[in-house]
């Protein structure tokens, strides 16, 4: 059994079963963790206000056969300058779709805990590896496709999307 207590970012957070929920992190030692957290939607537990999106959290988690978050406690909350929420929204559900689980990346870390404002689809991407400006449409080979689809990292441009009728995930770009 490990025991972890890092500084972590909540990415997302579903409910699992009738009373616990999955939480999404993305830390700077470990990078992005799912965690379980026991009774977190009971009326008196004291860690569901801590662990909702858009939080930075001191966290504490137990690795027995999954992750377990036993201890949270907010530090602050992430704001790009305009307080325009749904935009880091967006930009959180894209590292939870495209980031490795414990693969932590110091640029990546760095551009959400620091430069939130920053943050957005393109840059992301950037950090990642998957520059948006160096992309060929995976079909076409047309340069600065304005799709990027989640689950096989590939880009794709507006008409070979239309054509391929893909019921995949993805993420548009540019307009």
């Amino acid at each position: 059994m490990n025991e972890y207590s890092t500084e972590a970012i909540v990415l997302d957070k579903e409910i699992s079963g009738e009373r616990d929920s999955r939480v999404w992190f993305y830390t700077k030692e470990l990078g992005k963790v799912v965690a379980r957290v026991v009774s977190a939607r009971k009326i008196t537990s004291k860690l569901a206000a801590h662990f909702e999106p858009l939080n930075i959290v001191n966290l504490r988690l137990v690795d027995k056969n999954f992750l377990l978050a036993v201890d949270g406690l907010i530090i602050s909350k992430l704001e790009n300058g305009t307080n325009d929420k749904v935009q880091i929204l967006r930009a959180l559900q894209l590292i939870k779709e495209t980031s490795p689980e414990r693969q932590p990346d110091q640029e990546l870390w760095d551009l959400i805990r620091h430069n939130t404002a920053k943050a957005g689809p393109e840059e992301i991407l950037r950090v990642q590896g998957f520059d948006p400006r160096l992309a060929l449409c995976r079909d076409c080979g047309r340069p600065t496709p304005e799709n990027f689809l989640y689950y096989s990292c590939d880009y794709l441009c507006h008409t070979c999307l239309i054509f391929s009728q893909m019921d995949e995930k993805r993420l548009v770009l540019y307009n």
